[in-house]
């Protein structure tokens, strides 16, 4: 996948409920800890949807600091933030790229933890001042 079509996907779930993006990142989460290249197919009732949200939401918070460091620390997103005049899908157009350096996961799970940053709150991550 390259950088534009990530950009697309992050678009695409920002429409999707919160719950939902944590339960997707709980089961593509699950299929890592088994084998990093295919994700394990579970039986329907092994495992809820609740299950599934909270796995998502404890990974979001294993890489929240990092996503932290990228966006907050390297570059600096509380002093540039201003420079997009509310244009947020300029921002995230820009902030994907750097989110996605030094991050080595696939393709499908950045899409998901870049768009779950963004839905967290770009302000709250960084702990801007108003």
């Amino acid at each position: 996948i390259n950088r534009d079509e990530l950009i697309e996907e992050v678009r695409k779930l920002m429409d999707m409920d919160e719950d939902e993006l944590y339960a997707i990142l709980g089961y593509q989460s699950l299929g890592l800890e088994e084998r990093a290249t295919e994700l394990r197919l579970f039986d329907s009732f092994s495992i809820t949807k609740s299950d599934l949200i909270i796995k998502g939401k404890a990974y979001f918070e294993r890489y929240k600091q990092q996503l932290k460091e990228k966006i907050c620390d390297d570059w600096q997103y509380c002093k540039r933030r201003g420079e997009y005049n509310g244009d947020f899908k300029l921002l995230m157009d820009v902030l994907i790229p750097i989110i996605i350096t030094g991050i080595t996961l696939p393709a499908p799970l950045i899409a998901v933890l870049c768009t779950l940053t963004f839905k967290y709150g770009l302000d709250k991550l960084c702990g801007c001042k108003a």
